[in-house]
């Protein structure tokens, strides 16, 4: 069989029949993340990203993507079973909902701590809940408003947690970001 070199002259995909497959569709969005510049300049908290190199090759990650139980309507997460993580790999990477993988996203908007909205007089308090904005409260300083959010964003977390038992890794991870918040960080 030919490999072929695909995606950014790192990905090999040894079975190209597969393009179309949910995991060939998986795997090729991983490595635009991690090695498009174009991406990253879209979305650059994927700036010093990588993948493996086990998944560098399409047939390695099918292999892992076959084994886990949900494979269909989720995303590859690199950062809930270790926080802070840069690399796709096994031994780091879960699959996850979109609507958890929003809310642990952290990613603040524009110059305000996450969370946190202004308007002419005061701060807001905003958490997303199963896609929706969720309005927190109204507050005097920026840093109230993010204190409201971190404690909300506590308490849906812990609404994940039965629904994610089918894997430990996400479980641990989950209380450890909990931990994270409660304990002042973001």
């Amino acid at each position: 069989m030919v490999k072929v070199k695909e995606t950014y002259g790192v990905g090999t995909n040894d079975i190209p029949s597969e393009c179309g497959s949910v995991a060939h569709g998986k795997w090729f969005k991983m490595l635009q993340r991690c090695y498009s510049p174009k991406q990253q300049e879209l979305q650059p908290m994927y700036i010093g990203c990588s993948v493996c190199d086990d998944w560098l090759t399409y047939s390695k990650f099918k292999e892992w993507f076959a084994k886990q139980p949900h494979t269909v309507g989720v995303q590859i997460d690199k950062d809930i079973i270790v926080i802070g993580n840069k690399l796709y790999s096994p031994e780091t990477c879960c699959l996850v909902t979109q609507r958890l993988n929003l809310l642990m996203t952290t990613k603040p908007k524009g110059k305000l701590l996450v969370g946190v909205r202004k308007d002419w007089f005061k701060f807001h308090g905003q958490i997303r809940v199963d896609g929706k904005h969720v309005h927190l409260g109204s507050f005097a300083t920026e840093v109230e408003a993010h204190e409201a959010y971190k404690k909300a964003k506590v308490v849906q977390i812990k609404r994940w947690l039965p629904y994610v038992t089918y894997d430990m890794r996400i479980v641990e991870g989950l209380n450890a970001h909990i931990e994270r918040l409660e304990n002042g960080h973001d």
